[in-house]
Formats: structure tokens, C-alpha cells, sequence
């Protein structure tokens, strides 16, 4: 689902950069286009969803079923309205729990950050990023996946691969 615009005009985005191979454990987050200095977590769930305005944000949750939420690992964007968190595949979190990632699961992950709307606090949402986890790295298993291209050039060219349910695009 997408983004709705935060207070820098734009909506915010969410990538993720490192390996879908489960064995690597080598997977972060990226949030980009946030507000400066905004604090906020990563989400993640197995499962797509849409909710508008959740909890009485100014953006859209893309996330459904149980959500984990990566509260550990708060972030501030500091001055560069950004932010990149690894994870661990061993202990995603859940509303229940950690658990460890498996090869062959799908898990969505989307962040979550303080936001202002005519002066007044809210928050927002990035859009989300799904990725597809496996055993090994072959063709059908890219580095990671992202649903939407971002406008910069690609951080580790011929690393990233984009999808989309209806498209495929990246950086290669």
C-alpha cells in the first residue's frame, strides 16, 4: 500500500538492504524521506493488510495479523531523515514473542515514526517492504525485495532487486 505525504511533503519510504538467504542473518532496515530528528520503530507481520489512519495517524498501515514491533531497536533520524536497523532472523518479534524467521515465509515490514501536521504532533507510516525468505540464494531468491524504487541511486548495485504483487523492479 502506499505511503501518505509526512510534514516534508513527501511520503516516507522503507527498503531493506542485505540477504533473504535465512542462514546469512544479514538483513536491515531502512527508513528514508522522514521528518529530522523524528523517533520511530520498524513493524513486521507475515501477513499484508490495510489500514487507514491507524490509531489516529496521518498514514496508512500496510501491515495485518499480528504485528511485531521492533521496540529495541528505536531510531531517530537525526538531521538526515533516515534511518537502518539490522535485524536478527533468529528473533523477529511478535505480539507473543520472538521467533525465528524460516526460509520459504513471507514477512512484511513497514516503519512507524513521530510526525507534525500544522503544528500539531502525529505520526505517520512509510510505505512497506515485503521480502521472501529462503534456504539458499539461486535465481528465485534475490538479495532482498522492496516495493518501491527509490529516487537514489542504489546503495550496493547488483545487490538490491525490487517486486511488487503486480511488478518487478529494483536496482541492478
Amino acid at each position: 500500500c502506499a505511503a501518505n505525504a509526512n510534514s516534508t511533503t513527501y511520503p516516507g519510504s522503507q527498503t531493506v538492504v542485505g540477504s533473504a538467504v535465512v542462514a546469512e542473518n544479514e538483513l536491515t532496515l531502512v527508513a528514508s524521506r522522514l521528518p529530522d530528528s523524528s523517533f520511530g520503530y520498524f513493524l513486521a507481520s507475515r501477513t499484508q493488510g490495510f489500514v487507514p489512519n491507524a490509531g489516529g495517524s496521518a498514514g496508512n498501515l500496510c501491515l495485518g495479523g499480528t504485528v511485531g514491533r521492533f521496540t529495541a531497536q528505536i531510531f531517530n533520524t537525526g538531521m538526515t531523515g533516515s534511518a537502518a536497523v539490522p535485524v536478527n532472523l533468529s528473533a523477529f518479534p511478535t505480539p507473543t514473542g520472538s521467533v525465528a524467521v524460516q526460509p520459504g515465509e513471507p514477512w512484511h515490514f513497514q516503519a512507524w515514526h513521530r510526525d507534525s501536521s500544522g503544528g500539531s504532533p502525529t505520526s505517520n507510516f512509510t510505505d512497506a517492504v515485503s521480502v521472501a525468505f529462503s534456504l539458499s540464494r539461486r535465481v528465485s531468491a534475490p538479495r532482498v525485495s522492496r516495493q518501491r524504487r527509490a529516487t537514489a541511486a542504489c546503495p550496493h548495485p547488483g545487490g538490491l532487486r525490487g517486486t511488487t504483487p503486480s511488478a518487478s523492479r529494483g536496482c541492478v
